[in-house]
């Protein structure tokens, strides 16, 4: 019965040198913790800026007729006019594809007055954040519509079709644009 006795005496020992383990324990972590926290605010964070792609000129546009055009256009999204300018009779513009996939190619509308419509187009992809740049000679579609150029609209390629949906109007009145 005296081991019984002992036994017991015994066992609230052990549970004081555990409590004590266990505050040493959390003191070891909370000091980790306070260092980690430190030395946190002290590391600097290296931003990388994206660098720009160059800007590839495109004068090569071939004379097409009115394209097939597709209603609904999935992957072909994001162009978006950049500069535009026309001195002289000559456009200068530059577009950038802001879609996560790149476009086939694009197709420039033309319309007159009347709504009498020359279609050109471009068979180069535009890569996903590419930036191109075309030179068209406004004077030379003129003379192929029979009168002046009103509304210049670009049309991006998906699937060989004109993706009606992604249709950007660059100058609704060329009138306007500052020479």
């Amino acid at each position: 019965m005296a081991k019984k006795k002992q036994a017991k005496r015994e066992a609230p020992a052990r549970s004081e040198s555990n409590s004590m383990g266990w505050i040493v324990a959390a003191i070891v972590v909370v000091v980790i913790i306070a260092f980690l926290v430190m030395k946190g605010g002290i590391v600097t964070k290296t931003i990388e800026k994206e660098t720009a792609p160059p800007v590839v000129e495109k004068t090569t546009l071939t004379t097409s007729v009115a394209p097939e055009f597709a209603l609904k256009c999935l992957n072909a999204m994001g162009v978006v006019p950049g500069t535009i300018s026309v001195k002289d009779g000559v456009l200068s513009a530059t577009f950038k594809n802001n879609g996560r996939s790149g476009i086939e190619g694009t197709y420039f509308e033309f319309v007159d007055n009347a709504g009498k419509a020359v279609y050109k187009k471009n068979a180069d992809a535009v890569a996903a954040g590419a930036t191109i740049a075309y030179i068209v000679d406004i004077n030379q579609i003129a003379s192929e519509l029979g009168s002046s150029v009103k509304t210049f609209v670009l049309y991006p390629i998906e699937g060989g079709k004109a993706c009606k949906n992604q249709r950007r109007v660059v100058i609704a009145d060329m009138a306007k644009v500052n020479a």
